[in-house]
């Protein structure tokens, strides 16, 4: 098992920014790259992966770019990052591999999968910084 890339973090980091786009609007992938500070050819191609899967729909025009194709209270952080990193949660057993040590991955990859199954429009509640008044 690796850890999530670029790739996936700038997925993340892109579905999240459209998500706070008041009432949803779409954005073009330039606004969306100078936020996130990556260049936006980069991030066409993983826009693309997420289109593709049909987490976003585009459209063309001054008032067009990328906006969601599905609701983001149905989209999990999980979903997103496996979108742009189909091979991140897969284990591969190698021969010599112990089956204690094969379940063992097998189980840590649950609970990263679980964890990561926070929907899209539930991260700012569930993360967001305390706040006290004082």
């Amino acid at each position: 098992m690796k850890g999530i890339s670029s790739k996936g973090h700038y997925a993340l980091q892109a579905m999240y920014i459209l998500s706070r786009s008041p009432n949803l609007k779409p954005m073009q992938v330039k606004q969306i790259a100078a936020l996130i500070d990556v260049s936006p050819p980069y991030l066409e191609q993983i826009m693309s992966k997420l289109k593709k899967a049909g987490f976003l729909k585009s459209m063309r025009g001054a008032a067009g770019g990328f906006e969601f194709g599905k609701d983001p209270s149905q989209i999990t952080v999980f979903e997103i990052v496996d979108t742009v990193e189909p091979t991140l949660f897969t284990i591969k057993q190698k021969n010599q591999e112990s089956s204690v040590l094969h379940h063992f991955w097998e189980d840590m990859t649950s609970r990263i999968k679980e964890q990561l199954s926070v929907k899209l429009s539930d991260l700012d509640q569930r993360y967001q910084p305390f706040i006290y008044e004082i």
